[in-house]
């Protein structure tokens, strides 16, 4: 049996076009007074993170990472991980406390791998 859309295409395009044809005259006129919409809300995260090489990225190489984490709001027992290495080995922990962040001031922990000798480039 075969399976049955349930808007098929040509009605899912006619219905398309009627909702813009609505629409369309009064952006046209410059008419938005009717869709104009005030957002005053702060979406942003509120934890800001950062990554730095503090060491040349070679292959073979033991890299050192520096991620530094800011917080709007204070958190307590911050930690920071590395989740996914890449193909590298991690020479150390992969989970560093950062105890309390306290608001617009940041904390720092230190992460150190060791690359591959060879092999495709991927992301930590």
């Amino acid at each position: 049996m075969r399976h049955q859309k349930a808007v098929p295409g040509r009605f899912r395009a006619t219905i398309l076009g009627l909702a813009l044809a609505t629409l369309l005259p009064a952006l046209a006129a410059g008419d938005t007074s009717v869709h104009a919409v005030a957002c005053t809300s702060d979406l942003r995260h509120p934890v800001d993170v950062h990554v730095t090489a503090l060491d040349p990225i070679r292959r073979g190489a033991t890299v050192r990472f520096v991620v530094s984490s800011t917080s709007r709001i204070g958190l307590g027992r911050a930690e920071a991980r590395l989740v996914h290495a890449g193909g590298a080995s991690v020479a150390g922990p992969a989970r560093l406390a950062l105890g309390r962040l306290e608001p617009q001031r940041a904390k720092q922990a230190t992460f150190r791998v060791v690359l591959p000798q060879g092999g495709a480039r991927t992301l930590l």
